[in-house]
């Protein structure tokens, strides 16, 4: 077939139209949305790896492995509904978060997966369960959405198949570590995230 310049400019026009398609299927891609917003507090835990290399890949489900260790302070918020974020961070951001212990390698178990995590606790017992008292004052002031009734702190490790996490339980149960949370995480129903550092640490 003779090539022209016609033939040209329309072949250029397609596959321009082609690179676009791509572009806007990765931005979309990007934009992860969820129904509700999400409060949580994050810190460093590199140790996590180490227990996610011992689970086999055939036992892992399609949720996968977390990559962004936290406890998460409640999720359900209907933060369309929220005009100011700023007073859901300072829920958090302002009291003096203390040192975690993640501990007691457990599962949520439902129909569909195993949830494979830690329980979480603060290292001092005797003073005030900042965890609660954070979660108790986002459930009174702000409007939300939550199946669960009672708030159980924990940093999930990864969603196994059905079944499939029990054997992982008992290999890893006696591990315990301790955290330090380093930042507040406030991520909202349409994948943004708002993020800020901890200033206040109890050692």
């Amino acid at each position: 077939m003779k090539v022209t310049k016609y033939n040209t400019y329309y072949k250029f026009k397609y596959y321009m139209k082609l690179i676009k398609f791509f572009e806007e299927f990765l931005n979309e891609s990007k934009e992860q949305k969820y129904d509700y917003g999400c409060l949580m507090l994050c810190y460093d835990f590199p140790e996590i790896k180490d227990i996610q290399d011992k689970i086999e890949k055939d036992d892992i489900h399609d949720q996968g492995l977390v990559t962004n260790p936290h406890t998460t302070l409640l999720y359900g918020l209907h933060d369309r509904e929220i005009e100011d974020d700023n007073k859901v961070l300072n829920t958090a951001i302002d009291k003096e978060i203390p040192e975690l212990i993640l501990y007691n390698i457990s599962l949520f178990e439902n129909d569909d997966y195993d949830v494979f995590k830690f329980d979480v606790k603060q290292k001092n017992v005797e003073k005030e369960n900042v965890l609660y008292k954070i979660n108790k004052e986002l459930t009174d002031n702000f409007p939300f959405t939550n199946n669960f009734p009672d708030y159980h702190p924990h940093c999930t490790i990864g969603y196994l198949k059905k079944g499939k996490g029990v054997k992982y339980v008992k290999m890893l149960k006696s591990l315990e570590y301790k955290v330090k949370p380093n930042q507040i995480v406030y991520s909202k129903s349409n994948g943004d995230e708002i993020k800020l550092d901890i200033k206040k640490l109890t050692r």
